[in-house]
């Protein structure tokens, strides 16, 4: 079931790739990766390469992952990032498996996204939930991300840095990434201003993944390197 599995991850973003590196172009125009090769990504489980298996994800190899990744970057570094930061649903392994079984019930294959700088502040409310106040630049995939993962310090304490899974209803999206590099990735600026429940905030700095498995035994840094890997290696493919 994995070697299948492994195989379709590859094999999806090898026969997506013609199509990213044909319409880079209208991706660099939109600033954004177009909405209907996001579905189409999303439908190849490209978005779901390290989320839990009990969630519906792949829970790929280390390897796979970078491979996979790197096939999507040689066809275009927009969408290779894109696509890279879209699966950071795999946060969701921090989550009581209840709760995130909870969170993704509406919609079943997320794109995660987010931005781990703590631009926010989570300030108690005394009855276990938070209020999150904050604007965060760079938030790349922002205009299709169902699921953001927000950096903030709780209590503005820096000792207490948490992520906070918020749905993409609760955000704001603010259109301002003109730039010359990257320019397909969405990376615009986010705002949020909601109230998120205690249980839908997380720790990975300092803690380990509630859902077990080879995967979630990596330190959360290492993890998203493992993920990223792929990115420039990719390029530098493409490059050569």
């Amino acid at each position: 079931m994995m070697e299948q599995a492994t195989t379709d991850a590859v094999t999806a973003a090898r026969e997506l790739a013609p199509e990213l590196s044909a319409r880079a172009g209208e991706a660099e125009q939109l600033r954004t990766l177009p909405r209907d090769l996001v579905e189409r990504a999303r439908e190849a489980g490209l978005f779901r390469l390290a989320t839990p298996r009990s969630l519906g994800g792949q829970e790929l190899p280390p390897a796979t992952i970078v491979e996979t990744i790197e096939e999507l970057s040689r066809a275009d570094g927009s969408a290779g990032w894109t696509i890279t930061i879209g699966n950071g649903s795999a946060f969701l392994a921090w989550l009581d498996p209840a709760v995130a079984a909870d969170l993704v019930a509406g919609t079943p294959d997320p794109v995660g996204g987010g931005v781990f700088a703590p631009m926010g502040r989570l300030t108690a409310d005394g009855a276990g939930k938070f209020a999150l106040a904050g604007r965060w630049g760079f938030c790349s995939g922002s205009p299709h991300t169902d699921l953001f993962f927000n950096g903030a310090f709780a209590g503005g304490d820096p000792r207490d840095w948490r992520l906070a899974a918020v749905p993409a209803a609760a955000v704001r999206v603010v259109e301002n990434w003109d730039v010359t590099g990257l320019c397909g990735t969405g990376s615009h600026d986010v705002e949020i201003d909601t109230v998120v429940p205690g249980e839908h905030t997380i720790s990975p700095f300092t803690n380990p993944a509630r859902h077990d498995g080879p995967l979630w035994r990596f330190p959360f840094f290492t993890l998203i390197g493992t993920m990223f890997a792929g990115v420039p290696l990719g390029i530098a493919r493409r490059a050569l």
